[in-house]
């Protein structure tokens, strides 16, 4: 049930709809055949109404009813019988206002109206209609609905066949609290006589377990008013018993959110206590907790100078507070007298880039337009590159098609062009600087300075033993080569009197000799023919370009192959390595060429160095079947890896001309081979 501290709300009110056949009581001046009868019931919980007025109007907006139905305690049920209406269609219209203040709740009732209606409510004759789904919405003055809590229900059949009804389905039913923020949940009872189902519903929103006695009803994620029925049936008689229960966006006030919410005084969209206007002493305002407070503004007269004031009591000044000075002096900040303005200067400036026109504090010291400089007026003004000419742009930046960097004109993407492509390094002293880049890009350049380790210009040493803070050197009675100073007569000394040379992998290099004089020196690497460090090898067939030894080939096409791989034509070697070693069937046929097939008439020789066609047709004397003949069946012993390489409809004829077509896998290794017998001549097997 609705408690009194909740109660300031939208209140669902049951007034039942059924359509029972009962004849009422008292038919007033009609008969029972004429007229029907609207019975209403109305629980009013947790209010303190003392009445409720209720109106009931035809449809030509006559009133035909109107009394005011006395309330006994916070939740009592009004009942009213309404009897002898003519039969047609009414509108019902319910009004109430709490009595009094209650302090313990947060809003004073006394500003609180509580209204509903429905409309369209048949009457017919001979029967009571009882009424349901009439919501009394109570409202703080200006219209805001307020939270409220929960309402018992009570509801009335409606019968499809009213000899089948014998009793009351619903005996129960409890929605609380009638208003919760979006998201969460409220509490549903329900209980129905024996032998009868149950079932709620809810127009949005869900129901955790729609069948059940005791269950909850979940908002919608959006704000608004959701519908929630309980139906008994039991054969064909139903009962319904409905409420409406208010989903609101949050359930606490937002100080600032321009919204007057509970808890609030007043709301005016922040959280700032204003003062009064200009002229006001004291006035009402909303303070920074929402709350109405007492403020104090800025008047003439109260000794302090605010707003346009010129002054605020004290000598020269008057009673309007302006300054009254005999003789004004224009330029010293004041603005006196007839001065509109004094900016401190007698100078009439001009406005601000970017505005066409504005106003300014003339030379005489009063206000005077003025105008500026902007893109758009035809002259290059500030950081304008152009200004209305052939290839400027809206923004007064150059836009060239093609761009030229280091012709002296920062053009398109260009943030600079110093005229040439080179980036530039930082004046000597700073460390580092904004400098033009070669790409015509402004870039962070470096400098040198004394005391960054490296001796520039005319630095006569940076950073060594005997090096002063401007960088020159302080001379020794007798300069010591290796004692790790640069001294009188010395280029260097790096501690030793030792000419190093330069670190492994360095072919050259610049050193400090014995006699502590900078040198060039030469150092070991892999590739200069000698066996340096823990280099294994350097140079020759069975060495590595990382100077480790590789291990011999073991058969003729591997030797063979070994050359390819290190032959001084790069084309040769990549054709082989990208063309042929990528394709299984390529590297068969040049194995098969090279080390699988001998002329047992030419020993050590490949069937492809002694005739190769062979390698193809077979040993025999005469090639002529092989070559003409479209029965003849090859026999070499590469004929089975050089046929698989090329389409099955391939004639013997084509075989030879395709043997040489890098199209095919057999006319690459034959490429290959062809090719490696000209400079692998030893290591593929075609001279002994």
């Amino acid at each position: 049930m609705i408690t009194k501290k909740s109660a300031l709300g939208a209140l669902p009110l049951l007034l039942a709809l059924a359509g029972c056949g009962r004849v009422p009581a008292a038919m007033d001046d009609k008969s029972s055949a004429e007229a029907g009868a609207i019975d209403v019931a109305l629980t009013v919980a947790g209010l303190e109404v003392r009445s409720v007025h209720l109106e009931i109007a035809s449809a030509d907006g006559a009133v035909r009813r109107a009394r005011d139905l006395n309330v006994s305690d916070s939740n009592a049920t009004i009942s009213a019988l309404e009897s002898g209406l003519v039969a047609g269609s009414y509108a019902i219209n319910l009004s109430a206002k709490p009595a009094a203040d209650d302090p313990s709740t947060a809003q004073d009732e006394r500003t609180v109206e509580c209204a509903g209606g429905v409309t369209g409510v048949q009457v017919v004759a001979g029967q009571t209609t009882d009424v349901n789904d009439l919501v009394l919405r109570c409202t703080l003055e200006g219209g805001r609905v307020i939270l409220a809590g929960g309402i018992r229900l009570r509801a009335t059949a409606q019968i499809d066949n009213q000899n089948e009804c014998t009793g009351a389905l619903i005996q129960d039913a409890f929605v609380g609290a009638l208003a919760t923020t979006i998201g969460t949940s409220v509490t549903l009872k329900g209980a129905v006589a024996s032998g009868t189902t149950l079932a709620w519903t809810a127009s949005v929103g869900s129901i955790a377990a729609p069948a059940g006695t005791e269950t909850t009803f979940t908002c919608p994620a959006q704000p608004g008013v959701a519908s929630v029925t309980l139906t008994a049936t039991s054969g064909a008689c139903t009962e319904t018993a409905m409420v409406m229960v208010d989903c609101v966006g949050t359930g606490l006030p937002v100080c600032g959110n321009s919204a007057v919410e509970v808890g609030e005084a007043c709301d005016d969209g922040n959280t700032v206590t204003e003062s009064c206007s200009y002229g006001t002493a004291s006035c009402q305002v909303c303070g920074a907790a929402c709350q109405t407070v007492a403020a104090v503004g800025g008047v003439c007269g109260d000794g302090i100078v605010n707003g346009a004031e010129g002054c605020d009591g004290g000598a020269n000044c008057t009673a309007q507070c302006t300054v009254s000075v005999p003789n004004p002096v224009c330029g010293n900040g004041v603005a006196e007298a007839s001065e509109t303005c004094d900016d401190g200067n007698t100078a009439t400036e001009s406005c601000s880039y970017g505005t066409a026109s504005c106003q300014v504090c003339g030379s005489a010291c009063q206000t005077v337009g003025a105008i500026g400089a902007y893109c758009g007026d035809g002259l290059v003004n500030g950081s304008e590159a152009c200004d209305g000419s052939a290839n400027c742009t809206a923004q007064c930046t150059v836009s060239v098609p093609n761009p030229v960097c280091g012709n002296g004109v920062a053009e398109a993407s260009e943030t600079c062009d110093d005229g040439n492509t080179v980036t530039e390094s930082c004046s000597y002293g700073t460390a580092s600087c904004q400098v033009c880049g070669a790409a015509c890009q402004t870039v962070v350049g470096v400098g040198a300075y004394c005391g960054d380790g490296i001796v520039n210009g005319s630095e006569a040493c940076d950073g060594s033993v005997n090096c002063t803070g401007q960088c020159t050197i302080v001379m020794l009675p007798t300069a010591v080569c290796g004692n790790n100073a640069v001294e009188a007569g010395e280029a260097c000394d790096d501690g030793n009197a030792v000419t190093e040379t330069c670190s492994y992998g360095a072919a050259s290099c610049q050193v400090c000799d014995a006699v502590c004089q900078t040198v060039p020196a030469v150092g070991a690497y892999c590739g200069d023919g000698v066996v340096n460090g823990l280099e294994a090898c350097d140079g020759g067939a069975q060495c590595s370009a990382q100077c480790t030894n590789v291990a011999p080939p073991s058969t003729v096409a591997d030797r063979c192959e070994v050359c390819i791989n290190q032959a001084q034509d790069v084309d040769f070697r990549n054709f082989n390595a990208t063309q042929c070693n990528t394709d299984p069937l390529c590297v068969n046929v040049k194995r098969c060429l090279l080390n699988d097939a001998h002329d047992p008439n030419v020993a050590g020789k490949s069937c492809f160095n002694a005739i190769p066609a062979m390698c193809y047709c077979g040993i025999t004397t005469d090639f002529g079947p092989c070559e003409t003949q479209a029965n003849f069946v090859a026999a070499g012993p590469c004929a089975a890896d050089i046929l698989a390489g090329l389409p099955a409809s391939f004639t013997p004829q084509q075989v030879f001309q395709e043997l040489t077509n890098t199209d095919y896998a057999a006319g690459r290794a034959y490429q290959i081979v062809a090719f490696a017998q000209g400079v692998c001549a030893l290591e593929c097997g075609f001279t002994q």
